[in-house]
């Protein structure tokens, strides 16, 4: 895989043998998390179907939209037409949620950035949904991303990464939760980026509120935040290296003893 950007589907994506940032942070808890193929709850499933309408009309045309009388997934109608479906349960969108998106998505293209900036232009021309590949010839791994949002500028590249949520703001505390650590996120795609190009691009998340009145809100991190994300990143394919000189057994946790440090809102 030569180093660039590439249109694929995801289980193209999936399938070529790359190190991905979601991949090196479920490492960091054990190898067996690293390989382990989760399940779909409804809440991340509720995200695939935003994200396909969203970024990927070709894939939202898969899915299929339930009738309006179709209030929730448990009561009736809902099971009886999903009979006629049998197989395909997981790609049934309820009207209720196919409305919900393009309410947020109104919002989205709406919002302004700055005085008279609007963020819909910056979306029309954005490529969606586009697979980045970089062979790291420091550590002789090939290392992978999928962009959300790339706004290709020679001078300024813009990264932007939509997290649907119930509350736009607290997207702040989820970017530096230090189990999902979204920072890391940020700092291995500007690196991804600009490896490729050679021009370092800016980063944003966005936080798309799934209830009324749809909030929109964009984040930007500091430089030492994201310099905090590249050092943690670094460390984490040290570790996958030395996994793999050490005989690569995948097990579930990791040896020694986790320590708790006092949080500083702790006073005595």
């Amino acid at each position: 895989m030569n180093d660039g950007f590439y249109f694929m589907k995801d289980s193209e994506y999936f399938e070529i043998d790359a190190l991905s940032n979601s991949f090196l942070k479920a490492f960091d808890r054990s190898p067996a998390h690293a390989y382990y193929e989760k399940e779909e709850t409804s809440f991340m499933k509720l995200g695939r179907f935003g994200h396909a309408f969203l970024l990927s009309p070709y894939e939202f045309k898969k899915l299929i939209i339930a009738p309006s009388e179709c209030k929730n997934r448990k009561n009736n109608p809902y099971p009886e037409f999903i009979k006629n479906h049998a197989g395909n349960e997981q790609n049934i969108i309820l009207k209720g949620e196919f409305d919900t998106f393009k309410e947020i998505k109104k919002r989205l293209l709406e919002y302004e950035l700055s005085s008279g900036l609007k963020f819909g232009p910056i979306y029309e021309k954005s490529k969606k949904e586009i697979s980045a590949f970089f062979y790291d010839p420091e550590f002789q791994l090939l290392l992978k991303g999928k962009l959300d949002l790339f706004f290709w500028n020679k001078e300024l590249p813009l990264i932007f990464d939509p997290k649907f949520t119930t509350n736009s703001k607290d997207l702040e505390r989820k970017i530096l939760d230090r189990h999902l650590k979204y920072y890391r996120q940020a700092a291995y795609y500007i690196d991804l980026v600009y490896n490729i190009t050679g021009v370092m691009p800016l980063f944003y998340f966005i936080g798309l509120e799934t209830k009324p009145p749809y909030g929109v809100d964009f984040f930007e991190l500091t430089a030492d935040l994201i310099e905090a994300g590249r050092y943690e990143n670094l460390l984490s394919i040290r570790k996958y290296l030395d996994w793999i000189e050490a005989g690569a057994i995948v097990k579930s946790s990791w040896e020694g003893v986790n320590s708790v440090l006092k949080p500083s809102w702790i006073k005595f």
